[in-house]
């Protein structure tokens, strides 16, 4: 029988081995979870920040909403129609509705017939003119 057991050796050295290597993991282990602790921490003030810009925007919403529904009963429109705003283009004498109305009149109806209706809508255009005036 050998003086010195080997195999007592060998176990007691794997056994401190072991040892290391798991406080080692353990240590890597714990840096690991303190960085998912930290971008956790991050992404949740993220979140919080998110939220409040949400909720600001809603209630910015929210109070244009009202305005233009205050705006809009007490203010009516005392303009004139949309036809008498719009300006004629530059070398023209008409606006572009005006001119597109000819056009399709004297497609539908001839050019003749087209005449005597714009003569009519020019007449009851300054006469509504004169009213809103």
């Amino acid at each position: 029988m050998p003086l010195c057991d080997s195999n007592t050796k060998n176990e007691s050295r794997n056994f401190s081995n072991s040892k290391s290597a798991r406080r080692r993991r353990l240590e890597r282990l714990q840096k690991r979870a303190d960085i998912f602790e930290s971008r956790f921490y991050e992404q949740q003030g993220q979140a919080l920040e998110l939220k409040r810009r949400l909720r600001d925007t809603t209630l910015g919403l929210e109070n244009a909403k009202a305005e233009l529904t205050f705006r809009t009963s007490i203010e009516q429109p005392d303009s004139a129609p949309l036809i008498h705003q719009e300006r004629p283009m530059p070398g023209f004498q008409f606006n572009l509705t005006i001119i597109a109305a000819a056009i399709e009149l004297g497609k539908r109806v001839g050019f003749r017939a087209a005449a005597d209706a714009l003569q009519i809508v020019f007449d009851m255009l300054k006469s509504a003119k004169n009213a809103y005036c």
